[in-house]
């Protein structure tokens, strides 16, 4: 089988024209799947070829487990980042089992006189409605949405009487229900220049545990292994009653740059809540300048160059009727004292009942460039495939035009 993803480019100011294509192979077998995947680019003067991935993948749905063996993403847990990379990776998959809950579930009680229907709404929709016998019962797993929300549960009798018991709640994927647990272990060479050439450079090993340890309390350990690199760190994430989830990670990392040995600390705290209108999140980052990140040796490695301290803040929501919109802001000082101050804001807009236009605004404060600002035109058709019109104009005032066409793979 076979998809695609196409794209045709064009900059300002008369600039060359560039045909892009991402094509994919996938091959299915009883052992497994084989993709190999690769970028064809012609700019009307050179035409280049890419290798991307080439992986063979074994699915374990009974025990929700994948194998991956050659170019692979791994998982960059709560605190660290993720890197591409050639070699072997073993780890759970949810996505195998559709509509299986990782989350904590609730459950209600509650006691009926006489025979009684039961309903339960969540948010005002109907999600259980089912007989019980006079006494205690007790309802397990009830089906939720994320983010904060009300489920009322109504007891009506024979007699039509009827009992209502309104409780809040807050659930979010970030929380593994009690003993259930997620893991991912990582072994290879990290990759350089993707989508340009198949370079590989230092060897690692990594490991990541996730385990659901309370309805209201998830941990993760994570440590990664490497020549001249070694880290490991810890990361709570729990609920804040019924407003939202908090999280705090701290880590650790020793190794050598540029031949001096060096050992840093990174300590990371945020917040975020969401409801049915919209959401928020916050996030604040503190390193030390020893402080080595993950798969740095794929850019920047100069110590002066990794980041201080950084600052998110990200918050949207509808605004009228289906149209959302957002805002986010990110300041940075670096060790070097280089400091960066974005905003961006974003408005997506619903056209028909298939299509959509998105419009971003983004701007450096404190600097005397332009704002950079991009309109997409997202349309999807019939057969599959999803097409997309990007205008583009960056802080320098350069302009580019995009449009592309992909074809992903069945379900």
């Amino acid at each position: 089988m076979f998809n695609y993803d196409a794209s045709v480019s064009r900059g300002g100011s008369g600039g060359p024209m560039t045909v892009g294509a991402t094509l994919e192979a996938v091959a299915f077998s009883r052992l497994g799947n084989v993709v190999v995947s690769a970028l064809l680019q012609d700019d009307g003067t050179q035409r280049t070829v890419a290798r991307l991935d080439t992986f063979w993948r074994y699915d374990m749905p009974e025990r929700l487990e994948t194998l991956v063996v050659g170019d692979a993403v791994g998982v960059g847990g709560g605190w660290s980042r993720p890197v591409r990379f050639a070699g072997v990776r073993w780890g759970r998959d949810f996505g195998m089992r559709p509509g299986f809950v990782t989350m904590p579930q609730i459950a209600l009680a509650g006691e009926a006189a006489l025979p009684s229907t039961v309903e339960v709404l969540v948010n005002n929709a109907r999600r259980i409605s089912q007989s019980v016998q006079p006494g205690p019962f007790e309802l397990t797993n009830v089906p939720v949405v994320t983010g904060a929300g009300e489920i009322n549960l109504v007891v009506r009798d024979l007699l039509g009487r009827e009992t209502v018991v309104r409780q809040n709640y807050y659930a979010s994927t970030r929380l593994l229900a009690p003993g259930l647990d997620d893991f991912s272990i990582e072994a290879g060479w990290l990759r350089t220049g993707y989508g340009q050439d198949s370079r590989y450079g230092d060897g690692f090993a990594s490991g990541t545990w996730r385990q659901g340890l309370t309805m209201e309390l998830t941990g993760e350990a994570r440590m990664e292994l490497a020549a001249k690199r070694r880290a490991a760190g810890l990361e709570l994430a729990g609920l804040l009653g019924q407003w939202g989830v908090a999280r705090m990670a701290l880590a650790a990392s020793s190794g050598s740059a540029q031949g001096v040995d060096e050992r840093g600390q990174m300590l990371q705290m945020g917040i975020e809540r969401s409801t049915r209108d919209g959401g928020g999140a916050l996030q604040y980052e503190r390193a030390g300048k020893g402080f080595a990140p993950f798969g740095e040796g794929t850019g920047p490695a100069a110590p002066g160059e990794r980041p201080r301290q950084r600052l998110l803040a990200v918050i949207g929501g509808s605004v009228w009727g289906n149209a959302t919109a957002g805002a986010s802001y990110v300041q940075q000082t670096r060790w070097d004292g280089d400091q960066l101050r974005l905003f961006g804001v974003s408005l997506s807009v619903p056209l028909g009942e298939r299509s959509s236009v998105s419009m971003t605004l983004s701007k450096r404060l404190g600097g005397s460039g332009a704002p950079s600002a991009s309109i997409i035109w997202h349309l999807p058709l019939e057969s599959g495939i999803y097409t997309s019109t990007r205008v583009e104009r960056s802080a320098g005032g350069q302009m580019a035009v995009t449009a592309s066409a992909a074809r992903s793979a069945p379900a």
